[in-house]
This record gives C-alpha cells, structure tokens and sequence, in this order.
C-alpha cells in the first residue's frame, strides 16, 4: 500500500493534511492582510474625497465671491464717471446760470449737452425745491415733484449722491445726483441727475471677466422681481427662475448678500443675491444674482472621486 506521509530528517511522519492546514493558515494571514488594506485604503479614500468635497465648495464660494466684486466695481466705476463729468458741470457758472434762470428751452438743452458729455442714458435737472424743470428721456415732462427720492432729496442737502433707479419697474440705472450751488454762497440752486442704464452688455461683462452668470432686476410695486439684465437669455423660465431664487426675506431690508439657488434651462444654480439700497433708504429697490453650476464647478473634484473609487475597487 501506498503512504502519502513522509519521513522528516528526525523521523517523525508529516502527512498531506498537515500541510494542507499550513496553505489553509497562510490563506487566512494573507486575507487578514488584505482586509486591512482594503480598510486603510478605503478610509484614505473617503477622507480624500470628503477633503475634495470641501475644497470644492470653497472654490465655489471663491468664484462667486469673484464675482459679486467684479459686479461692485463696474458698478462703482460707471458711478464715479458720472460723479466726476457732473461734478465738473457744476463748477461751470455758465451751465448753472441757464438752469436757474429757468428757460425749459435753454434748461433742456443743457440738459442734453451734458447727457452727450457723461455718456449716460438720459439726465434731468430739478429746481431748488426739487422740481423737475426739464429732462432728456421725456423732453415734455416738467413740474413733477422730485425731492422726496433718496438721491435728489440728498443733493438738495448739498451732497452729490449715487444709487440706483428703478424706471417703470423694469428698468435698472446707475444714477448720480449733484448740487448745482452758487458759486459765490454755496447756496444749492439746482440738482442735476445723471443716470446709465445697466444693460444686457453690463452682465455680459461680467461673465467674461468671471465665468459665472449674473442677472439684474428691479422689484417692482408689489415687491416682485423683474429682470432688468441679464448674462442668460431672456425667458418666461428666466423670470421665474428669479422670482424663485429672490425670496420675500431677502427683499425685506438690509444689505447682507444671501446664498441661494435656481434652476435655469434645466440646470441647476447655485449663488447669492446683492440687494441694491439706496442711500438712507432701509429697502432695497432691487439687486442681483451671481449664479454658477454646481455640476460644472465640482466636475474636476467628481472626476476625483471616480478615480479613487476605482482605485478602491481594484486594490
């Protein structure tokens, strides 16, 4: 008969199973080992790809936050052109002296000259009292009463003041208010108001300058969003995408930016909402959105994230 034992240098007979329980021993270390780099590997990837996740966010926040102060300086750029071309018509005796004196003619006229001299969308002069005497987007209109508004209220005080203007609830401008005073007394004797309106090609400078989508509007009676301008097509979804994204808390008061989200043509946005306030005014008369894709800003990061899963999956 035939043995499968063997005899070992001492004597002592091995048999086959004995050494089958070797390799069984050498399976289970081996497999031990391997579930423990599978667990270290697989905590080294969920550690990765949460830290990814973050830094993800925060180069969102980053991007957007790029972009609300592109958004601040054009807007003070194209305030401070006006401020400067209307402060320098107010040194001009000449241009002073034809306003007070009154002419519509005349005061129209100088209307005009200067609107062509600061490049804006239209201007208009009030009187001491704060009535309108002439304007060029509405050559006809005289006598209405102005001095109320936030910013030739505070021109009448002396003060050149820059903010916003609402024009029938759909329109957005950047608008300057100037004392015109005697040059003698200081005496303030008119105030001319420049404004630019904030176009489809402001937002589109914007976009080129940052890569995410911004949209002006004003709100209009009722406190409701209207689209002014915009770095996306015009649409009935665009609307309602603002109206959604602009909610009532944030229309209620104060200056804070806020984040918040949109759907526009399917995708998925997220951003915040800038209030514009005028001076000494505690609500905003309207603001605008910085909006970016989620998807399209963590697409790299998701990229990531697959690639270690992979990896986990063939360690």
């Amino acid at each position: 008969r035939t043995s499968t034992a063997r005899t070992t240098e001492r004597g002592r007979r091995v048999s086959g199973t004995e050494r089958r329980g070797g390799f069984g021993l050498t399976l289970k270390v081996f497999a031990a080992t391997a579930l423990v780099v599978v667990v270290v590997l697989g905590s080294a990837i969920l550690i990765t790809a949460t830290v990814a996740n973050s830094t993800a966010e925060r180069a969102l926040d980053e991007a957007l936050q790029n972009t609300g102060e592109v958004a601040r300086q054009n807007i003070e750029a194209e305030n401070a052109k006006l401020a400067a071309g209307a402060a320098a018509a107010a040194q001009t005796p000449t241009f002073i002296a034809a306003v007070v004196v009154g002419n519509p003619g005349d005061v129209l006229d100088q209307a005009d000259v200067y609107r062509e001299i600061l490049h804006s969308s239209y201007t208009l002069i009030t009187n001491n009292a704060g009535v309108l005497i002439g304007r060029t987007d509405r050559p006809g209109a005289t006598g209405d009463s102005l001095g109320n508004s936030p910013l030739i209220g505070g021109a009448l005080e002396g003060n050149q003041i820059a903010g916003y203007v609402n024009k029938a609830d759909s329109s957005l401008f950047l608008a300057v208010a100037t004392p015109l005073k005697d040059l003698a007394t200081g005496v303030v004797q008119a105030v001319l108001l420049s404004a630019d309106e904030v176009t489809d090609s402001t937002a589109d400078a914007v976009e080129r300058a940052t890569g995410s989508q911004i949209v002006f509007y004003v709100l209009d009676a009722d406190g409701r969003p209207v689209v002014a301008a915009s770095s996306v097509s015009h649409s009935p979804a665009l609307d309602s995408a603002v109206r959604t994204a602009v909610t009532a808390e944030m229309t209620a008061g104060g200056s804070a930016r806020s984040r918040t989200e949109a759907v526009i043509d399917g995708t998925p946005m997220v951003g915040f909402n800038v209030p514009l306030i005028n001076p000494g005014v505690d609500r905003p008369m309207g603001g605008y959105l910085a909006l970016r894709s989620r998807e399209q800003a963590l697409a790299g990061f998701r990229k990531l994230q697959r690639t270690l899963a992979v990896v986990a999956l063939l360690g």
